[in-house]
């Protein structure tokens, strides 16, 4: 569709790697995501996978759904309940900030402390996704292979004549 769309012809080994780089998401997450860019990119990203990415990555939760998520939890659990979220990036990003000081915030610094949330949260969004992709990396052989090629082939060999 992004070939079609965009009017691109890649060589076999760009078409490799972004499938390699692209294989832990699950389809729905990835059509969704082209259709997004093919939608709204009037030209092709440069880097085609990146943009894939961040498509899904905007598609979860916001910053302030999470933050919904939140402030469900502090009515329906309290200080001394034990908060549950489906998103790990909000339950990094609660214990960061610390449970009981988000509970415990006055509500006149409430905006404060739902803007160190979002801050917090969009980086822990951020690393999942660095993680992720680094952990694919390294655990596809194939793939660690190709990206060690490319590293290469990109650094001048000096003639010792």
């Amino acid at each position: 569709m992004i070939l079609a769309t965009f009017n691109i012809a890649p060589d076999e080994k760009t078409v490799a790697v972004w499938k390699m780089l692209l294989q832990d998401l699950n389809d729905d997450d990835f059509t969704r995501a082209v259709i997004h860019l093919c939608r709204t990119k009037p030209k092709v990203p440069p880097n085609v996978v990146a943009a894939i990415r961040e498509e899904i990555e905007n598609d979860n939760f916001s910053a302030e759904e999470a933050w919904q998520k939140v402030l469900q939890q502090i009515s329906s659990t309290g200080i001394y309940g034990d908060p549950k979220f489906d998103d790990p990036a909000i339950a990094h990003a609660v214990k960061a900030l610390g449970w009981k000081d988000i509970c415990n915030t006055p509500n006149r610094e409430m905006g404060v402390t739902r803007a160190h949330f979002y801050r917090t949260y969009q980086a822990c969004r951020k690393r999942a996704v660095l993680l992720e992709t680094h952990k694919v990396i390294e655990t596809n052989l194939a793939l660690k292979k190709l990206i060690d090629g490319i590293g290469r082939r990109m650094i001048p060999v000096k003639n010792s004549t």
